[in-house]
């Protein structure tokens, strides 16, 4: 898993995304002075596996938790998926 950092090219105002571990990240930036990272947008995750709901049983769990947290007029707002 490598978060997404967004660059720009200081010499030609080119910006461009990479993926990159954290770990390289500092030494990628003073090998190439040139390249200065900005926030394009939030660094992004990508684990290759997309967004899943939760198994049954910690769904169910999710339930009986909002059912004992729910009282008088107000209710919870655990979402149960």
């Amino acid at each position: 898993m490598c978060p997404t950092y967004s660059f720009r090219n200081k010499e030609t105002n080119e910006e461009f995304e990479a993926f990159k571990h954290m770990s390289e990240l500092d030494a990628y930036l003073s090998d190439n002075p040139h390249i200065e990272q900005f926030v394009g947008r939030a660094p992004a995750i990508h684990s290759g596996r997309g967004m899943q709901k939760p198994d049954s049983g910690f769904r169910d769990l999710l339930g009986e938790i909002k059912r004992k947290h729910s009282k008088g007029l107000t209710s919870s707002t655990v979402n149960t998926f």
